[in-house]
Protein backbone atom coordinates (compact mmCIF):
# COMPACT_ATOMS: atom_id res chain seq x y z
CA UNK A 1 0.00 0.00 0.00
CA UNK A 2 2.18 2.65 -1.14
CA UNK A 3 1.55 6.28 0.08
CA UNK A 4 -1.08 5.16 2.29
CA UNK A 5 -0.36 5.00 6.04
CA UNK A 6 -1.28 2.23 7.34
CA UNK A 7 -3.74 2.48 10.32
CA UNK A 8 -4.73 -0.49 12.92
CA UNK A 9 -7.77 -1.81 13.31
CA UNK A 10 -9.17 -1.07 16.88
CA UNK A 11 -12.11 -3.83 16.50
CA UNK A 12 -9.00 -6.36 15.49
CA UNK A 13 -6.74 -5.15 18.26
CA UNK A 14 -9.54 -6.00 20.61
CA UNK A 15 -10.16 -9.55 19.69
CA UNK A 16 -6.43 -10.03 19.36
CA UNK A 17 -6.04 -9.24 23.14
CA UNK A 18 -9.24 -11.37 23.82
CA UNK A 19 -8.72 -14.44 21.82
CA UNK A 20 -5.14 -14.08 21.30
CA UNK A 21 -5.61 -14.04 16.95
CA UNK A 22 -7.46 -11.74 14.90
CA UNK A 23 -10.75 -13.82 13.61
CA UNK A 24 -11.23 -14.05 9.79
CA UNK A 25 -12.20 -12.05 7.48
CA UNK A 26 -10.70 -8.57 9.67
CA UNK A 27 -6.89 -8.25 9.79
CA UNK A 28 -4.91 -6.16 12.20
CA UNK A 29 -5.37 -2.95 9.69
CA UNK A 30 -8.09 -0.75 8.74
CA UNK A 31 -9.23 -1.47 4.91
CA UNK A 32 -7.60 -5.24 4.52
CA UNK A 33 -9.04 -8.05 5.09
CA UNK A 34 -7.82 -11.66 5.34
CA UNK A 35 -7.88 -13.74 2.12
CA UNK A 36 -10.82 -17.10 2.31
CA UNK A 37 -8.98 -20.37 3.22
CA UNK A 38 -7.49 -22.04 0.01
CA UNK A 39 -7.21 -18.62 -2.07
CA UNK A 40 -4.73 -16.56 -3.28
CA UNK A 41 -4.00 -13.14 -4.98
CA UNK A 42 -1.37 -11.37 -7.05
CA UNK A 43 0.16 -8.30 -6.69
CA UNK A 44 1.90 -6.95 -9.65
CA UNK A 45 4.77 -5.18 -9.27
CA UNK A 46 3.18 -1.50 -9.30
CA UNK A 47 1.08 -3.22 -6.37
CA UNK A 48 -2.03 -3.52 -7.83
CA UNK A 49 -3.79 -6.42 -6.71
CA UNK A 50 -5.92 -8.64 -8.48
CA UNK A 51 -8.85 -11.00 -7.54
CA UNK A 52 -8.97 -13.91 -4.92
CA UNK A 53 -9.09 -17.13 -6.87
CA UNK A 54 -9.30 -20.45 -5.36
CA UNK A 55 -6.32 -22.84 -5.38
CA UNK A 56 -8.04 -25.61 -3.12
CA UNK A 57 -11.91 -26.20 -2.40
CA UNK A 58 -13.25 -29.42 -1.46
CA UNK A 59 -15.06 -30.41 -4.57
CA UNK A 60 -11.94 -30.21 -5.96
CA UNK A 61 -11.54 -33.92 -4.07
CA UNK A 62 -14.72 -35.02 -5.59
CA UNK A 63 -13.89 -34.51 -8.76
CA UNK A 64 -10.70 -35.75 -8.67
CA UNK A 65 -11.91 -39.08 -7.60
CA UNK A 66 -9.87 -39.02 -4.04
CA UNK A 67 -13.01 -39.94 -2.41
CA UNK A 68 -13.93 -42.64 -4.50
CA UNK A 69 -10.18 -44.08 -3.98
CA UNK A 70 -11.03 -43.83 -0.22
CA UNK A 71 -14.26 -45.25 0.19
CA UNK A 72 -14.10 -48.84 1.13
CA UNK A 73 -10.87 -49.04 2.66
CA UNK A 74 -9.68 -50.25 6.23
CA UNK A 75 -8.49 -48.12 8.66
CA UNK A 76 -5.41 -49.68 8.28
CA UNK A 77 -5.41 -49.75 4.66
CA UNK A 78 -5.96 -45.51 5.07
CA UNK A 79 -3.05 -45.61 7.69
CA UNK A 80 -0.93 -46.93 4.89
CA UNK A 81 -1.97 -44.93 2.61
CA UNK A 82 -1.20 -41.92 4.92
CA UNK A 83 2.34 -43.38 5.45
CA UNK A 84 3.25 -44.03 1.78
CA UNK A 85 1.97 -39.96 1.04
CA UNK A 86 4.02 -38.89 3.61
CA UNK A 87 6.98 -40.54 2.81
CA UNK A 88 6.37 -39.50 -0.39
CA UNK A 89 6.03 -35.57 0.29
CA UNK A 90 9.55 -35.94 2.11
CA UNK A 91 11.28 -37.40 0.04
CA UNK A 92 10.16 -34.29 -2.55
CA UNK A 93 11.36 -32.13 -0.12
CA UNK A 94 14.68 -33.77 0.64
CA UNK A 95 15.78 -33.10 -2.75
CA UNK A 96 18.84 -30.56 -2.54
CA UNK A 97 22.33 -29.50 -3.68
CA UNK A 98 23.17 -30.64 0.12
CA UNK A 99 22.67 -33.90 1.40
CA UNK A 100 19.73 -34.21 3.95
CA UNK A 101 21.16 -36.56 6.14
CA UNK A 102 23.77 -34.93 7.54
CA UNK A 103 20.81 -32.49 8.16
CA UNK A 104 18.51 -35.21 9.19
CA UNK A 105 21.12 -36.49 11.88
CA UNK A 106 22.03 -33.03 13.88
CA UNK A 107 18.50 -32.33 14.29
CA UNK A 108 17.84 -32.14 18.04
CA UNK A 109 13.83 -32.32 18.10
CA UNK A 110 11.93 -34.94 17.64
CA UNK A 111 9.87 -33.83 14.30
CA UNK A 112 7.07 -36.31 12.74
CA UNK A 113 8.83 -36.81 9.71
CA UNK A 114 12.18 -37.70 11.20
CA UNK A 115 11.99 -41.52 10.76
CA UNK A 116 10.78 -41.12 6.96
CA UNK A 117 13.69 -38.57 6.70
CA UNK A 118 16.03 -40.62 8.14
CA UNK A 119 14.77 -44.06 6.30
CA UNK A 120 15.33 -41.70 2.71
CA UNK A 121 18.70 -40.28 3.58
CA UNK A 122 20.27 -43.70 4.55
CA UNK A 123 22.75 -44.80 7.04
CA UNK A 124 25.51 -42.41 5.03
Amino acid sequence: MRGHELELNRRAVSELMQFAYVPSPISIYKGLSKLAPGHFVQIGKDLSIGEPKAYWALGYSVESGLIGRLAGRTDDQLIDLLHDQLRNAVGLQMVSDVPLGHFCRVVLTPVPWWPSCRRKAGDR
